[in-house]
């Protein structure tokens, strides 16, 4: 598409929506990124608060009704245990184990009354209630962070559940990886859908653009063909195809009347060119006699003719050229007002004939 010189740079429709939609795709999935880099771990983190929460609750529950204890209830412990990846210890309070999830046994059982006995000022309390704390702290034997529940079961025994924060972070670290990789392949979809999506919405566009440019050439013989599914552009388009209609007949109608108007200025030239061809015709008739007139005059006028017979002479060559003279002038004049006369005719009966349906 040519554009003028002064025209601003051409952008079109479908670049500007493949790139507004794309910006919108992009703008996204950096805020699911920052929302995952900034929040994401406090949101795991309280999730694993309440499942640390549920968990005690559970066996607390087990504790009271005496089915903890039973070895019914093993595998019941050992799933909560595996399914929420917690370290859990039950023991007396004279510090006798009575049940442990059993990882790392002798090394959690001394954690969690090195916990117990130890003051814990100065570390984060996440959850504090009569039943329980929960605090975030750090593990001296293995140098890791954990969030430990230490509480009493209404029983009267400990209980100590600890859940590694490393966990927690290898978990946000898989989803961080696995979400790049979705991030690229939901990007590359999206613009492929969008690629394809605003190709379809444009190319009716595209096509009135085009039709339109023949129509700035004239070219009133390509239609637009309305789609099934009728949208605003397939109005546009019929109204484009009535406008083509119109200008075509204006158009034809525009030349026929340049035609007509051709011939009528050629017929006029005609016209002047036949009164300009009779003045000279007539000038040249009027020339000799007039020459005589004026030679016998003067020899009147002089004296040539002394005698009557010679003047009578004189007198009758001046009338005769005279009359002469009248009846080219007459005749003439009647010849040119009937050729005008039927030219006029003429020109009537076509333009009669021209507005006729």
């Amino acid at each position: 598409m040519k554009l003028n010189n002064n025209a601003t740079r051409f952008v079109s429709t479908r670049k500007r929506i493949l790139i507004l939609i794309t910006s919108l795709i992009l703008l996204l999935l950096v805020m699911l990124w920052l929302f995952n880099t900034l929040f994401l771990s406090i949101v795991y983190r309280r999730e694993k608060v309440e499942d640390m929460e549920e968990v005690f609750s559970r066996l607390d529950e087990a504790s009271i009704a005496g089915a903890l204890y039973e070895s019914r209830y093993d595998k019941t412990f050992e799933k909560l245990s595996a399914d929420n990846n917690l370290d859990i210890v039950v023991v007396s309070s004279n510090g006798v184990v009575i049940l442990t999830s059993g990882r790392e046994k002798h090394n959690t059982v001394s954690r969690l009354l090195d916990a117990l006995l130890a003051n814990r000022e100065g570390k984060e309390s996440i959850v504090h209630n009569d039943a329980y704390d929960i605090v975030l702290d750090e593990d001296e034997y293995l140098g890791d962070e954990y969030l430990i529940l230490i509480g009493t079961l209404r029983d009267g025994n400990l209980i100590m559940l600890r859940y590694a924060m490393a966990n927690m972070d290898l978990s946000i670290q898989i989803f961080d990886e696995t979400m790049v990789i979705v991030a690229i392949f939901v990007f590359l979809v999206a613009f492929l859908l969008v690629e394809i999506f605003t190709r379809r919405l444009t190319m009716p566009v595209m096509e009135l653009t085009d039709i339109s440019k023949k129509m700035s050439e004239l070219d009133f013989g390509v239609k637009y063909e309305p789609r099934e599914i009728r949208s605003e552009i397939d109005i546009l388009g019929e109204h484009m195809n009535s406008m083509s209609n119109t200008l075509k007949d204006t158009y034809v109608k525009l030349q026929k009347a340049n035609i007509e108007l051709k011939k009528d200025i050629e017929l006029r030239e005609k016209n002047e060119q036949m009164r300009t061809e009779f003045l000279s015709g007539v000038a040249h008739e009027l020339k000799t006699p007039i020459a005589l007139i004026q030679g016998y005059a003067e020899g009147l006028s002089d004296g040539m003719a002394d005698d009557p017979e010679s003047r009578d002479y004189y007198v009758d060559v001046i009338v005769d050229e005279s009359a002469k003279m009248v009846h080219t002038i007459q005749t003439g004049l009647i010849d040119l007002e009937l050729v005008v006369h039927i030219a006029e005719s003429l020109e009537k009966v076509d333009a009669f004939t021209r507005y006729m349906p």
